[in-house]
């Protein structure tokens, strides 16, 4: 009752000691004397009023159990409401969605107490708005998204019903009140009186004739009314503005904030006669059956204005009017007699009649007449069915070749696999160039990707093809071995060819692979290994002169006039190379190969240091001039041992660190 009268209720009002305290309060007044805590006024005032005039007491207490009871009361109505609309199955899924709504508003401070509290009609809306809207929301809950809103605004139709019968019942008591004999309880019973229907009718005329987008509930929309009224009728209504508004919604039906006409029996008899049409022209078509949820959305706009229907179930249970006997519904879906409903089939139906690829929105233009989510899982389904571009699938035997030029595709791929080991999308759009012409042209609108993944279904007995290799059938070949075989064809490569290669690959560069066959002479250039002749001997020889420890940074190494000739100038680059590929002492250890750069350490192949995890404790808990994670990666990157501060798990090298800084304390001070 105190939330109902605009009282804050905090946790100290709802909690036990709060609740005694009120109690002890209560008794104090009524005993007439503090027990513990004093009377309020309030329950001093109530004590009064028992006392002393008993009629207005069980008056108020009638009211505030009314007030304890509104919420349960509108909760029950609109179960009432939903039950004749929905199955019982979905009545309860109902509830569960205005819960998540509920939620979200409270949660973002949209509504201020429950949802199924609120009778506010721009308030609902506000809150389906914002749901609608946000993006977040709409991630979160991806797959009862629509059901959620669908749900909201049940219980703002729901709202609008009930507040046009609480106007309507007003309206009727208005017009009776004065006519003598007639009391409240037979209101419901009687008949409107004669002028009043007439006046009624003249209403309903208006609407269907002046107002077919509906009359707004506002100044010059009612001006309007009164103003073609009286063009017809010759005079004004005989009523008040605001009279005229309650009787022209029980005249008519409100929707969306707009009151429109009720239709006639043959307006509601064409709309049936419209939706069936279309159900038998879906069936005309090919179509194995029709998802009524997609039915009462392609008509839901008609369905509320004219017939005031807001849910599938109700039209379905409107649909069998039109007394058509060779369908009937099942399973959320409208059938035809004697024949299997399989929606899989029907896409699949859809895309073999197109000789050109079709996207999503293709597709829901096609089959209107099956969920999107069903549609997507036939694609995935079918491995005919490929993916050619962004949201966008082809029937794989549509595709325009001849029997001739696919022979003659199939004999110059064999050759390029022979030669080179593999080919890729980009050497397919080539070889189709150079040997199909008719073909090349007919699909130059095709991606490289798309055609590549049209001829892995017509070519799976031919070929395999794997990611984006292909092979000779059953020769599997991984991105790894690609990149041996294209290094090794080349004595030299440029970094924008390495980057070509990547992306016809579909991958990053693989350079701890590329370093194995090639020597990196600069940051753009590289060379064939076999090209370049490393004196190890003399090399490792001078590498101990600068690593009289277990490892240095790579970049230490600076002065190269001393190195022995390689056929190449000596750099970071090259001695990179050198330490992975050639060296009988040494070896790298790296956080990762950069691109633009050199980075790591050169570490004795005899050291305890197992890896570069191992080198950076060790050099960390050897060297001062950090105190925290910050300053020690900075010093890890100043050093030369990587190229970014960035390190995950970066806290647990500062435990290890720690921990070893001790152990070589402990030993110094033995």
């Amino acid at each position: 009752m105190a939330e109902n009268n605009g009282m804050e209720i905090e946790d100290t009002y709802r909690n036990v000691n709060g609740i005694s305290f009120q109690m002890q309060s209560m008794e104090s007044a009524y005993l007439g004397t503090t027990t513990v805590k004093p009377a309020t006024r309030l329950f001093e005032e109530i004590v009064g009023i028992y006392h002393t005039d008993k009629t207005r007491y069980e008056a108020i207490l009638k009211e505030a159990k009314a007030m304890i009871d509104k919420n349960e009361s509108i909760v029950d109505s609109f179960s009432d409401y939903l039950s004749s609309r929905v199955s019982p199955s979905k009545l309860s899924e109902y509830f569960l969605y205005c819960r998540d709504m509920e939620k979200f508003c409270l949660e973002h401070h949209i509504i201020l107490k429950p949802l199924l509290e609120i009778t506010d009609i721009p308030t609902i809306k506000k809150a389906l708005q914002a749901i609608e809207q946000n993006r977040v929301f709409r991630l979160e809950h991806k797959k009862t998204h629509t059901k959620i809103i669908a749900a909201g605004k049940s219980y703002l139709n729901f709202l609008k019903e009930r507040t046009a019968e609480t106007t309507a019942a007003a309206e009727n008591a208005l017009l009776v009140s004065n006519e003598p004999g007639i009391t409240e309880k037979a209101i419901s019973a009687t008949a409107l009186p004669k002028q009043k229907q007439e006046e009624s009718d003249r209403y309903a005329s208006i609407l269907l004739d002046e107002f077919p987008d509906g009359l707004r509930q506002n100044v010059i929309h009612i001006k309007k009314f009164i103003t073609r009224y009286t063009e017809r009728y010759g005079s004004e209504p005989e009523t008040d503005r605001d009279t005229l508004l309650v009787q022209l919604k029980a005249v008519g039906i409100v929707l969306d904030d707009r009151i429109y006409a009720r239709k006639s029996d043959d307006a509601r008899n064409g709309l049936i006669e419209k939706i069936w049409g279309d159900v038998q022209l879906a069936f005309e078509n090919g179509a194995s059956c029709v998802f009524t949820e997609m039915l009462f959305s392609r008509f839901s706009y008609e369905l509320a204005q004219e017939l005031n229907i807001f849910h599938k179930d109700a039209m379905v249970a409107a649909l069998p009017e039109n007394g058509n006997s060779s369908f009937y519904s099942a399973d959320g879906m409208i059938l035809k007699k004697g024949l299997n409903a399989d929606y899989k089939t029907d896409v699949l139906r859809v895309l073999r009649a197109s000789h050109t690829p079709l996207t999503y929105a293709d597709l829901q233009n096609f089959l209107w007449y099956i969920p999107f989510d069903k549609i997507k899982q036939s694609l995935v389904g079918n491995p005919k069915l490929v993916n050619v571009d962004m949201e966008t699938y082809f029937f794989a035997p549509n595709l325009p070749i001849s029997t001739e030029e696919m022979e003659r595709l199939i004999r110059a791929m064999n050759i390029e696999i022979e030669q080179r080991g593999f080919l890729v999308a980009q050497d397919l759009r080539k070889l189709l160039n150079s040997y199909c012409p008719s073909a090349a042209i007919d699909t130059a609108d095709m991606k490289d990707y798309g055609l590549r993944n049209t001829l892995s279904y017509l070519l799976r007995d031919r070929f395999t093809f794997s990611g984006a290799l292909i092979t000779s059938h059953g020769m599997c070949m991984s991105i790894s071995d690609a990149y041996h075989s294209f290094c090794r064809e080349r004595e030299s490569l440029s970094l924008s060819e390495l980057k070509d290669f990547a992306n016809s690959l579909g991958v990053v560069i693989y350079w701890s692979d590329i370093l194995q066959e090639m020597v990196r002479i600069s940051p753009t250039s590289l060379i064939r290994k076999d090209c370049v002749h490393f004196q190890v001997e003399a090399t490792d020889e001078l590498l101990e002169l600068y690593c009289p420890g277990d490892y240095i940074p790579i970049g230490d190494v600076e002065l190269f006039l001393q190195f022995p000739s390689t056929g190449v100038p000596w750099n970071t680059f090259v001695l990179e190379s050198y330490v992975m590929q050639a060296s009988r002492k040494f070896r790298m250890a790296q956080a990762s190969i950069s691109q633009s750069g050199v980075y790591g350490a050169i570490v004795r192949k005899n050291s305890p240091l197992q890896d570069y995890h191992d080198v950076i404790v060790d050099m960390l808990a050897r060297t001062n001039g950090w105190n925290d994670e910050a300053s020690a990666l900075s010093l890890v990157v100043e050093k030369g041992y990587q190229e970014r501060k960035r390190w995950s798990g970066f806290d647990k090298v500062i435990k290890e660190t720690l921990l070893l800084r001790e152990q070589i304390n402990g030993k110094e001070r033995g």
